[in-house]
């Protein structure tokens, strides 16, 4: 019931004024804004985790993508190895190899005074080798080996490659700094009637060997 007023009119309760429903209104609205911002924030991705993510997964790529291209590298140099022929070169191990040619058949080599007679004949081989290794390292000649056709297999001949080299010297044989490429002549005591088809290069124990056609 509404109260009479000192000058004889009733008082409107306060839920009758106008400016009561504007406050409500007002409050309602920032009620509702407040709570429409929390779940905003609280559904905000964390900034942390999405980068630590991006960079595991540019990670992940980076090493699947260099991993792609050692093995691509490796079945390309496979390849090129298992067609190779006289004046390619082929990769065994840290070494880069290239039969430059096959010489003609000597009986002996050396000079008058110092010279390795063949108790068949001497084939020799001209080789160039690279050291792509980090370290200086030997050339082993023992990893060369004849293969004729009827697949009779020869070694080379100490001597003769020493007494055949210039100045009596094979630079084949030294130890070949990284980097550095030495060319020198290895020969081979072999039947005169021997024909040559191949030679097989070894990186050495549990090292499938690389097969270089001379025909």
């Amino acid at each position: 019931m509404n109260q009479p007023t000192p000058n004889g009119k009733a008082k409107k309760p306060i839920f009758k004024k106008w400016w009561f429903w504007v406050l409500i209104v007002l409050i309602i609205a920032g009620f509702g804004q407040s709570l429409g911002g929390g779940s905003k924030n609280a559904s905000k991705p964390s900034t942390t985790s999405t980068t630590v993510a991006e960079q595991k997964s540019s990670t992940e790529q980076k090493s699947t993508a260099e991993q792609k291209s050692t093995a691509d590298s490796k079945e390309s140099q496979k390849d090129k190895n298992a067609n190779a022929k006289v004046g390619d070169a082929v990769t065994v191990k840290d070494w880069s190899f290239t039969i430059v040619k096959l010489g003609n058949k000597v009986p002996a080599v050396g000079n008058e005074f110092a010279k390795a007679q063949a108790k068949g004949t001497f084939q020799p081989v001209d080789v160039k080798a690279t050291n792509n290794g980090k370290e200086a390292t030997y050339f082993f000649a023992d990893n060369f080996k004849l293969k004729d056709d009827q697949g009779r297999e020869y070694s080379y001949s100490s001597d003769a490659s020493i007494y055949g080299a210039v100045n009596g010297a094979s630079p084949i044989l030294d130890k070949i700094n990284p980097g550095i490429t030495a060319e020198g002549t290895l020969y081979f005591d072999i039947p005169a009637d021997a024909n040559i088809v191949s030679i097989e290069i070894s990186g050495g124990w549990f090292s499938k060997p690389v097969s270089v056609s001379v025909k």
